[in-house]
């Protein structure tokens, strides 16, 4: 359910004049779903819904939003697995997660976000991450802390990868995945009480 308010909101805004929207930004509205997309929003990139009570992310969003680079639904109800919608955002560099405890998985389809820069799912509760994340080469920022995860996948630390950035505290990690040496480009990783 979405306000009265912020329907009202986006129908005026579903007109030609919308393609001139950049970003979307309603947190703390009480919302239990996503909101429907202005038709014209070609140009928005960035979708900021925290603090909401939203449990999914619609399959058809991603037609509504085909340059979103940014998508926050950090301190919502996203429950089960993450949709695979989701990977249809093919320009997205941001994923924030955070604070959903009832998102337990995380759809192999994320593997094909070329561009994704940044990944938090902090505070969820993922017992593994798919093998395919290992393919988003671009990311810089991982952040898994507080979850129920045991391993991590060994391409996180590949050559090719840019992980700048790794964040794993409060898991049940028993080690990292060899080769860490493979990972250049890592300088900040926290996967104990303090950041090695």
């Amino acid at each position: 359910r979405t306000s009265p308010l912020v329907d009202a909101a986006l129908a005026a805004a579903d007109a030609p004049a919308a393609d001139q929207i950049t970003s979307l930004t309603l947190r703390s509205r009480r919302l239990t779903t996503f909101p429907r997309l202005p038709r014209h929003a070609r140009r928005l990139r960035s979708i900021i819904l925290t603090r909401n009570d939203i449990a999914e992310v619609p399959d058809d969003v991603a037609a509504s939003a085909p340059a979103l680079s940014t998508l926050d639904l950090s301190r919502n109800a996203l429950r089960g697995t993450l949709g695979v919608s989701v990977a249809a955002f093919t320009r997205l560099t941001a994923l924030r997660l955070d604070d959903n405890p009832a998102l337990v998985a995380l759809p192999a389809c994320l593997g094909r976000l070329a561009a994704l820069r940044e990944l938090r799912v902090a505070r969820c509760g993922l017992a593994s991450l798919p093998v395919e994340l290992s393919s988003c080469v671009e990311t810089r920022v991982l952040d898994v802390t507080g979850n129920r995860l045991r391993a991590l996948p060994a391409g996180l630390f590949s050559p090719s990868s840019r992980l700048r950035e790794l964040w794993a505290r409060d898991n049940a990690l028993a080690s990292l995945p060899p080769p860490l040496p493979d990972a250049p480009r890592l300088s900040r990783l926290g996967v104990g009480r303090k950041p090695l």
